[in-house]
C-alpha cells in the first residue's frame, strides 16, 4: 500500500467516523427533547379513557371563600396522571365570571408526583414572577391547588409547591412555602 492510498484510507475513514458522531448526536437530540407543554415525554391520558367529575377551588373577588367548579378529567390508571390533569384545569382558569383565576395563565407544571401520601407539585417560574401579588391573592392561589389536589385525590395528604425544582420562601413575599400543606387552614402569612 502506498502512502497515497493510505492517506485515503485514512481521511475516509475519518468521514465515517464523523458522520456516525454527528449522527449518534442527532439522535440522542431527538429522544432527549422534551415538549415543555407536557409534563411527561408520555402523554397523561387518551380520549379512550373513561370521564370522571373533580371539583376545582378558585378565588373570589367578593369574599375569601373558594368558588367551586366541576371540570372533567380522564380517568387513568396512574391517580397522580389524574392529578396532573386537574392541575391543568386550575391553570386554564375558572369558566364561571364571579370566579378568578388562582394561577397565571402561562404558569406551566413542570412535574407532579406523590410518595407516600406527599405530592409534589413543581411550577415554572411565571406562577411567582406573574403573580399578581397581595396576601389574599397568594392565599388563594396555594389554597386552591391545595384543596384541588387533597379533597379530589384521597391519596394525596399533603402538598408542597416547588418552583423550578426548588423550595422557595414565597410566591409573592406574604405566605411560606417552604413546608407542605396539609389544608387551608395551614396557610398563614410569612412572619
Amino acid at each position: 500500500m502506498d502512502f497515497e492510498e493510505m492517506m485515503k484510507n485514512k481521511f475516509t475513514i475519518s468521514i465515517v467516523i464523523i458522520i456516525i458522531i454527528a449522527g449518534a448526536f442527532a439522535v440522542y437530540k431527538f429522544m432527549t427533547k422534551r415538549d415543555e407543554s407536557k409534563t411527561d415525554s408520555y402523554p397523561i391520558y387518551t380520549k379512550n379513557e373513561e370521564i370522571i367529575n373533580i371539583t376545582l377551588y378558585f378565588g373570589s373577588e367578593d369574599s375569601d371563600e373558594f368558588i367551586i367548579e366541576s371540570r372533567e378529567i380522564y380517568k387513568t390508571k396512574l391517580s397522580v396522571n389524574q392529578a396532573k390533569q386537574a392541575i391543568l384545569k386550575l391553570i386554564e382558569g375558572p369558566n364561571n365570571e364571579n370566579a378568578s383565576p388562582v394561577i397565571p395563565k402561562d404558569t406551566k407544571l413542570r412535574e407532579l408526583y406523590v410518595e407516600n401520601g406527599h405530592a409534589y407539585i413543581d411550577f415554572s417560574k411565571e406562577i411567582s414572577e406573574n403573580h399578581p401579588g397581595g396576601s389574599k391573592a397568594e392565599s388563594a392561589t396555594i389554597g386552591s391547588i391545595v384543596n384541588t389536589l387533597i379533597k379530589n385525590f384521597s391519596d394525596i395528604k399533603d402538598v408542597q409547591i416547588l418552583v423550578e425544582g426548588k423550595v422557595i420562601d414565597t410566591l409573592a413575599g406574604h405566605i411560606d412555602i417552604r413546608q407542605p400543606f396539609k389544608e387551608t387552614a395551614e396557610i398563614k402569612n410569612k412572619d
